[in-house]
């Protein structure tokens, strides 16, 4: 795998937004695009995933949209490994925080 990938997620790390305030703005989204059924699916408390219906070509087509965490995780580890020197948090708080952004990213 190339840095692109991982550049360019690096640079979304940074987002605060929460999986559950932009799964409501891609519903809000899909709902203006004229899709039926849409559900958010949870795992242990937490989105995991969106699927939804949508009218493509006459034929009722279903999506299914995967939060994909823990590769997001996997490439921020190696993006940006802990290091004592670098981070002010601990090895277990720092792998925390970066699941935390994994989930917002994901």
């Amino acid at each position: 795998m190339g840095l692109e990938p991982i550049t360019k997620l690096w640079t979304m790390q940074s987002t605060e937004v929460s999986a559950e305030r932009s799964a409501a703005e891609i519903t809000s989204l899909l709902v203006q695009a004229g899709a039926h059924e849409i559900s958010t699916q949870y795992n242990n408390g937490k989105v995991s995933g969106l699927r939804f219906r949508l009218m493509v070509a006459s034929h009722v087509c279903t999506f299914e949209l995967p939060a994909r965490t823990e590769p997001v995780f996997q490439l921020l580890k190696r993006a940006k490994p802990w290091s004592r020197s670098y981070s002010r948090l601990d090895h277990k708080d720092y792998e925390k925080k970066l699941r935390g952004d994994a989930e917002r990213i994901g």
